[in-house]
């Protein structure tokens, strides 16, 4: 019963002060011992032929996340992390799918622990998760009850995207989408897990 639950049968809705996603490039053998059978990595070959395989570190801060048919009054603020492998799944009818294998997420709710768990396969901990923005640098900082998912990361969000390295896949950079959110306060915004 409670894998028919997993499979979000709730839509959800919610607007993001800021989606932080870094992603790394590691040499496959570090990553295929953490898929399971059936998938296989989603890798890269650069042009001296090194394959890489990727894992994406990502963090947002959502606002009024709630089951769509409710009201924005009736969601909650949470701070989400998620650790992803790139991965490929061949179907027995031969098409190859592109996808993330979820290896974990963080959250700073004791509520988005226990809901995120029952109706979805995201594999929620509670985090001590603290936010801010001064000028145009965006901080997060995660310290994991286990230590396992530990991460402070800033980012400058300066209006000039830096350059790609020489060899990358993408010749341009994108865009960003938007310009950030002020912070929920002037300096930071910190929470403690279980509020």
């Amino acid at each position: 019963m409670r894998h028919l639950l997993q499979r979000h049968p709730l839509p959800m809705q919610t607007s993001f002060a800021h989606s932080l996603v870094l992603t790394y490039a590691l040499p496959p053998q570090l990553l295929t011992p953490l898929i399971p059978p059936g998938l296989t990595l989603d890798t890269y070959r650069d042009t001296q032929g090194v394959e890489h395989g990727f894992v994406a570190a990502a963090v947002v801060d959502t606002r009024a996340l709630r089951p769509s048919f409710l009201p924005e009054r009736l969601g909650r603020d949470f701070i989400l992390t998620g650790y992803r492998i790139f991965t490929r799944f061949p179907t027995p009818g031969g098409r190859t799918m592109r996808g993330l294998r979820i290896l974990r997420s963080d959250t700073d709710h004791r509520m988005m622990v226990h809901g995120g768990n029952l109706f979805s396969r995201y594999n929620y901990h509670l985090a001590r998760i603290a936010t801010r923005t001064v000028d145009r640098t965006l901080e997060f900082k995660v310290v994991s009850a286990d230590g396992r998912a530990d991460l402070h990361v800033r980012a400058d969000l300066a209006d000039t995207p830096a350059p790609l390295p020489p060899g990358a896949p993408s010749p341009t950079p994108r865009t960003p989408a938007a310009t950030p959110a002020p912070s929920r306060t002037p300096s930071s915004t910190s929470r403690r897990p279980g509020r």
